[in-house]
């Protein structure tokens, strides 16, 4: 470019001294004409550069502005990671805890389990000894044994083990209390409830010296069976006696059957931890 500036001052020259022919002038202006043609063009790539530089600068400034962005991203994802690390740490300490208690527990389970099928099994046999041992009075009816969630009941009717308004216990009914309590003395498990009933028919005025109400015939009935339990072997620290007078009915009393079935002495087996 800077080699072409001088021709227009060169052919001014030459017009001005009136030696330049018409063939070169009109040389020189096409070659004064080229060269604008040439600067406008240059020109317009400058101009083209220099947008393209406008633009080029812009998008710059937009990927800092975005990589700023994402940096500030990027610090909160990381902020949020530990958080999240944090949070996934005390899940898992927490899960590793209830695990720890789900184990403990299931292990206490497993023992509770494990006690209750020894306690059922040592209850089974009881009945089954009791059974063996009082076969003749089961048959008659005047025993019957009953097994129920982890508890045995044995009933017995009053006239087995009483003579009529008597709270001693006859010679018949040591007999079959004695092999009761041969196979009490080896429960460990259970404790033993005596509980006393009556039939709803006041005491008569012959007992009135001795006995208040049915109340106190119960209480003294069944307190007589764990007196003699307890001289048979029984170990008295899981004895334990319960009066119910005629308020716990299992029969009518209506009838003479109903009332003879009412007056009965019940011996519980309880789980020690039920007691």
């Amino acid at each position: 470019m800077k080699c072409r500036n001088w021709l227009p001052c060169l052919v001014a020259s030459f017009l001005l001294a009136g030696c330049v022919s018409q063939k070169v002038h009109d040389a020189l202006q096409a070659d004064l004409v080229q060269t604008r043609e040439a600067l406008s063009t240059e020109k317009a790539s400058a101009e083209d550069i220099a947008a393209q530089l406008a633009d080029t600068q812009k998008a710059l400034l937009d990927c800092r502005n975005q990589v700023s962005v994402l940096e500030t991203r990027n610090e909160n994802l990381d902020r949020n990671l530990d958080d999240l690390n944090l949070a996934l740490a005390e899940i898992n300490e927490s899960c590793n805890e209830q695990m720890r208690e789900m184990s403990f527990e299931l292990e206490k389970q497993k023992s509770i389990m494990a006690m209750q099928s020894t306690v059922i099994h040592r209850l089974d046999n009881t009945k089954k000894e009791i059974e063996e041992s009082l076969k003749e009075q089961i048959e008659a009816k005047e025993i019957q044994i009953e097994e129920m969630e982890n508890r045995l009941k044995v009933t017995l009717v009053d006239k087995i083990l009483f003579n009529t308004g008597q709270d001693q216990v006859n010679p018949r009914g040591r007999e079959v209390l004695a092999k009761v309590a041969d196979s009490l003395t080896a429960q460990t498990s259970h404790a033993v409830v005596v509980e006393g009933h009556t039939d709803n028919v006041p005491i008569g005025s012959g007992l009135k010296n001795r006995f208040a109400s049915n109340w106190e015939l119960s209480a003294a009935r069944a307190i007589s069976v764990v007196r003699f339990l307890q001289q048979e072997g029984v170990d008295p620290t899981k004895l334990s006696a319960a009066a119910f007078g005629p308020y716990q009915p299992v029969a009518s009393n209506d009838t003479a059957e109903g009332r003879s079935r009412n007056r009965r002495i019940e011996i519980i087996l309880v789980p020690l931890e039920g007691r």
